[in-house]
């Protein structure tokens, strides 16, 4: 609600946008159920996550919620309406495209996944692991698509990442 709030205030505030999208693909997520996880068909995704929550705050409907997965990838594409270079925005989206509704979306979440993955080479406000998530997503994205070998590709890109943070 107070994404809302500040986009009501600021229209312009791609970050406020952004921010609401993830939020609400957050809740998204953490309303499936293991089943409709497997239902994806997906390997190792990367995305925020609860370690634990309180039993006062488990979601009262579980299962696949369409309309907000809708809310949550309109959300996200009025942030790249905004700022087309906003590279979380488009990895979100990608995550989002991996996991939507009734499945399919692994084309449409390799594009948006490798469009962020090309913006976080440059993006100076993403750390490695931030990246190395990205590339990880992508190789999801690219597994599920069927391009196995673009997709080891993008694993051991994320793995250079990764061991720029043991120097």
């Amino acid at each position: 609600e107070l994404f809302r709030t500040v986009i009501t205030a600021f229209p312009d505030s791609y970050e406020a946008q952004a921010n609401l999208g993830y939020s609400q693909l957050m809740e998204y997520l953490d309303q499936l159920e293991p089943a409709d996880m497997a239902s994806f068909g997906l390997g190792q995704v990367v995305a925020g996550a609860f370690t634990r929550r309180p039993l006062s705050m488990e979601p009262e409907v579980r299962g696949v919620n369409s309309a907000l997965w809708f809310q949550a990838t309109a959300a996200l594409q009025s942030a790249l309406r905004i700022n087309p270079e906003m590279s979380e925005a488009h990895a979100n989206l990608g995550i989002a495209y991996l996991m939507q509704p009734g499945g399919g979306g692994a084309a449409s979440a390799v594009a948006s996944l490798s469009q962020a993955a090309d913006l976080a080479r440059w993006d100076y406000t993403l750390n490695e692991r931030a990246k190395a998530a990205i590339l990880i997503n992508l190789s999801a994205a690219q597994n599920a698509e069927g391009t196995y070998s673009a997709a080891y590709d993008n694993v051991i890109a994320a793995q250079t990442e990764l061991s720029k943070l043991d120097g």
